[in-house]
């Protein structure tokens, strides 16, 4: 996982910072992370076909809204990390 959000920081300068501020809400293997567990988990061991989501924060949305879009350039990047294991 946390070579897929250095790929990102990496294409998109921005990205980290705006992630640390909380405009992103990322979902690992289906569960929410808060920004204070984020650091631990990303670098814990996925299982098969994990997924990693990030999805960006909209004004006034709850929590897991419906008004949240995903951004799969997560789950893209890592799968060229794990030579497309997880497609």
């Amino acid at each position: 996982g946390a070579e897929a959000i250095r790929a990102l920081a990496t294409q998109l300068p921005a990205f980290r910072q705006k992630l640390s501020d909380g405009w992103y809400q990322v979902r690992i293997a289906g569960r929410d992370v808060s920004t204070s567990g984020l650091t631990a988990q990303l670098h814990e061991t996925l299982p098969d076909g994990a997924v990693i989501h990030i999805v960006p924060r909209v004004a006034g949305a709850k929590s897991g809204g419906v008004f949240q879009i995903v951004l799969g350039a997560a789950a893209i990047a890592g799968s060229f990390f794990t030579a497309g294991a997880t497609l």
